[in-house]
């Protein structure tokens, strides 16, 4: 325990799972997903037809599956054929062996999921149980605490805010973050122009404890007002996802631009980070992020890192960029990094440190 200097953390280890890296991902385009996978009514639906209108023909299914492909940015998605614990367990082995550190010494693990159910065991108490028996060096039996939290797409950087804290108290030496997600199960089939949005996958942090300065600035906060609340939702009455696109995409245009550059003016960052992993819904908001950054931080001249390849993966997205580009050479030791995330509810993170 470090009782002469304020705790900080530092970022040892980090994975991200999908089809390039692992086994069990079936990649299914918006073509085939559309005219195999949607029913009848929901093709209708999705096209807007109406009573006494024929049925949708082979030709207006293309049309609209390469329309949607234009707008959102992706066409093949990753579907995991296993379970949100699975993958959970896979990036955190490949997180412990990215650091080169036991499971023994991690002494936390917080997950968060927003597609493993309503139900318990936690994520963590998964992954923690399934580490006993996987067949990795870095793999065994740990005393490590375990605990999930769930906040919508913003959950990975609450996963870390809260690690942050629980290192700085100095009760804890060692923790592992995982995120994972089957968020092709967040929306019904049916509902093509939500369901079209959504892929599987994984990423994990590993975080220890130092006195060195790695946290630069940070930022959370939760607007439910004037209906935000409404904006995105997936309720318990059906678990039908929902969202009001129009206004997500002008909350990300003004709240999150507004916090974003709030926060690195009052920490004085304008001209020193380099590199910014934002959440990636579709390329129409990555575009809009991409514009606003330019427009009212005019001293960014670092890298915003994107790939659409997973289509939307929820509170997995950011690690998952942020390890991507470290493990191809794109981030170094040194960098100055942010992230920044929004969700349902609606939650906004915003994080800054050293790498």
């Amino acid at each position: 325990m470090f009782n002469d200097k304020r705790i900080d953390f530092e970022i040892v280890g980090q994975a991200h799972i999908g089809p390039k890296n692992t086994s069990g991902f079936d990649l299914i385009n918006q073509r085939n997903y559309l005219v195999n996978d949607i029913s009848l009514a929901g093709q209708r639906e999705a096209l807007d037809k109406k009573d006494g209108d024929p049925d949708p023909t082979l030709e207006e299914l293309e049309a609209l599956a390469a329309k949607a492909v234009e707008l959102i940015g992706f066409d093949n998605r990753p579907f995991y054929t296993g379970t949100v614990e699975e993958l959970a367990l896979k990036a955190a082995v490949k997180c412990l062996e990215s650091a080169h550190i036991n499971i023994s010494e991690v002494d936390m693990i917080i997950g968060t999921s927003n597609t493993n159910g309503p139900g318990y065991p936690t994520l963590a108490a998964e992954v923690k149980s399934r580490l006993a028996t996987t067949d990795s060096e870095y793999a065994g039996r740990t005393n490590a605490r375990c605990v999930d939290v769930k906040g919508a797409c913003v959950g990975g950087l609450y996963a870390l805010d809260m690690a942050i804290n629980y290192l700085a108290r100095g009760k804890h030496k060692c923790i592992l973050i995982i995120a994972a997600e089957k968020a092709t199960e967040l929306a019904k089939k049916d509902e093509w122009k939500s369901s079209n949005l959504f892929g599987d996958g994984s990423s994990s942090l590993l975080v220890r404890a130092t006195t060195k300065h790695h946290l630069l600035a940070e930022s959370y906060g939760t607007d439910p007002y004037d209906n935000r609340i409404n904006y995105i939702y997936n309720r318990k009455d059906d678990w039908k996802f929902g969202q009001k696109g129009k206004f997500v995409h002008g909350y990300i245009g003004k709240a999150v631009t507004n916090a974003l550059i709030k926060t690195v003016t009052e920490a004085k960052l304008q001209k020193k980070i380099k590199h910014l992993f934002f959440h990636q819904p579709s390329k129409k908001t990555g575009e809009l992020f991409y514009e606003k950054v330019k427009l009212h931080w005019p001293q960014f001249k670092g890298t915003i890192h994107t790939d659409l390849s997973t289509g939307n993966i929820s509170s997995v997205s950011v690690f998952w960029l942020f390890s991507k580009a470290v493990e191809e050479g794109k981030v170094k030791r040194g960098d100055t990094v942010g992230f920044i995330s929004f969700g349902a509810g609606m939650d906004l993170g915003i994080v800054f440190f050293k790498y």
